[in-house]
């Protein structure tokens, strides 16, 4: 659909809130006005035939990225208060098969929704399966950039994630970049973590992600359990392991690396990775701080993800980019980091880290992919700074208006694409059926610990 958001309050490239009109067409900005005669003499001459929205009382922000999202994860969101990683993991891989691809399917669906209802136009998914989630991104309409990871060895502690044989991963891994994916998806190939794959499984892995041209991703360093333990395995700490084996690329993302040596950070930042931090869930974890004031002046790509609901309750990335910039306030007293670079690291910073262009900025020949929020009648929203904006107006209300690659896909609140209501009944039902095993376990768990102490 052509829209118009006529006469309303946008956030421009430098995190400026602008007065203007937005003409989108062929699922692209095409125009900016920045007078009201402008726009009414376009549309008086150009024949201009699609929708037209008032934009009073409105704020247009640029679709934000959630750089790393586990989407059907949402399902145990707020259960493992007070548990580690290693036990949430654990159980978590164990779960894994009580859900069924329909159970996925629908969990995803619901996570999706709530993402787009909050301004997300674009996630980063990770999965093991990716039928289910690749099917609910299609569904839902939201952009999508989808990593399958594949894993020949489980070198860790606790329960095992899904490991199979190399010859199987690589059918799969074929199977996988030969899918039937519509322009806003785009795909990704990995494996879980440094501790999943022998050296040489994931050098070929990287070899074929370079010759498909699609990004090699992984979870690294996230936490000090599994940074010891990639010394242990491998005799060097995650990020030196990787450099070692030569895969340390533009053609590379890394997510979390919340927990490394002052010799690894010095090593990213000269180098030209894409990262991804998710700093409530580490926090939540106990899995360290990622250092975004030592690496945001440095080669790499970073972008913010909120990660899996088990260990973010509240999974929503403005959370995160709150936290992020509070966080590293903290940490330095000598050099901080503006909130506007925190900002587009939810946006444009974010999405160039997926290795998406053209996405995450209003303006002329960019994806229309903006998130329209109402806002007080009598809000001075001109002089609103982005933290401001996010406290104010995108923490406190869902979107108006979202426009993913020119479709409107919530229209006046309404999700457009499927019926709202259903898709929360098949969502709770499913959450309740697997959530109360999984309380059990962790009530047994807590007796156990309490014996012991």
């Amino acid at each position: 659909m052509d829209l118009v958001i006529k006469n309303t309050h946008f956030l421009d490239r430098n995190c400026q809130i602008r007065f203007g009109s937005i003409v989108m067409e062929k699922q692209k900005i095409k125009r900016i006005f920045y007078s009201e005669s402008e726009v009414e003499l376009f549309l008086a001459e150009s024949g201009f035939s699609g929708r037209v929205v008032d934009g009073e009382n409105l704020v247009c922000i640029p679709g934000m990225t959630n750089a790393h999202l586990h989407p059907s994860k949402d399902l145990y969101r707020g259960l493992f208060l007070g548990q580690s990683l290693p036990t949430i993991l654990s159980l978590i891989h164990q779960q894994n098969g009580q859900e069924s691809d329909e159970d996925q399917y629908w969990a995803s669906v619901y996570s999706y929704k709530r993402m787009i209802q909050m301004g997300v136009t674009t996630t980063g998914v990770f999965t093991s399966r990716y039928e289910p989630d690749l099917k609910a991104a299609e569904a839902s309409g939201i952009r999508c950039f989808l990593t399958y990871a594949v894993n020949e060895k489980w070198n860790g502690n606790g329960v095992s994630p899904q490991v199979i044989s190399d010859e199987q991963a690589f059918e799969r891994v074929d199977q996988f970049l030969t899918s039937d994916i519509s322009d806003r998806i785009s795909l990704s190939i990995g494996t879980s973590s440094e501790l999943t794959s022998s050296p040489q499984f994931m050098k070929d892995l990287y070899e074929v992600a370079k010759r498909k041209e699609v990004l090699f991703s992984l979870h690294v360093s996230e936490g000090e359990t599994q940074s010891n333990k990639c010394k242990e395995v491998h005799g060097l700490h995650s990020v030196e392991f990787l450099n070692s084996l030569n895969i340390l690329t533009e053609n590379t993302l890394l997510i979390h690396a919340s927990f490394l040596t002052p010799k690894e950070v010095e090593l990213i930042a000269n180098l030209p990775v894409k990262l991804v931090s998710c700093p409530l869930a580490n926090a939540f974890a106990q899995a360290g701080l990622f250092e975004l004031l030592k690496l945001s002046d440095g080669k790499c790509s970073i972008g913010l993800g909120t990660d899996a609901g088990m260990i973010n309750p509240q999974n929503n990335l403005m959370a995160d980019a709150l936290f992020s910039y509070f966080s590293q306030r903290v940490m330095s007293k000598e050099k901080q980091v503006d909130f506007e670079k925190i900002f587009k690291l939810i946006t444009v910073e974010g999405a160039k880290a997926l290795g998406l262009n053209q996405v995450g900025v209003i303006e002329e020949g960019w994806e229309a992919d903006i998130a329209i929020f109402s806002v007080l009648e009598h809000a001075p929203i001109n002089e609103f700074n982005p933290l401001l904006l996010i406290t104010e107006v995108l923490m406190t209300s869902l979107a108006r208006y979202v426009v993913i690659g020119g479709e409107l896909v919530i229209d006046d609140y309404e999700f457009k694409r499927m019926d709202e209501e259903f898709i929360n009944q098949k969502f709770y039902s499913i959450k309740s059926r697997l959530a109360a095993p999984l309380m059990k376990h962790l009530q047994e768990l807590e007796s156990v610990d309490s014996l012991r102490h």
